[in-house]
């Protein structure tokens, strides 16, 4: 996790994702979520959205969550840069 020395304003969480749905909806899926603060998550979440390419994240407590399944090592230089935009 490289990005970490790079976003100051950035933690790490390690929650189960339940899977919710078919054959398996009691199963808990371990992952990592970037946590940023965000004075207006909202906004920061439409401009993580907006960039090139995408970024998905959601909005957990105003903060803005990103599920690190879904980022490849090679994506992690790319979604510093849209972080700190």
């Amino acid at each position: 996790m490289r990005w970490r020395k790079k976003l100051v304003c950035a933690r790490a969480l390690r929650p189960g994702i339940h899977n919710r749905g078919g054959s398996t909806p009691d199963v808990t899926l371990p992952t990592w979520l970037i946590l940023i603060d965000s004075a207006n998550a909202t906004e920061q979440e439409r401009r993580l959205r907006a960039n090139q390419p995408p970024i998905i994240a959601r909005i957990e407590k105003d903060c803005i969550a990103i599920d690190l399944r879904t980022v490849l090592p090679e994506e992690e230089d790319a979604l510093v840069e849209a972080l700190r935009g």
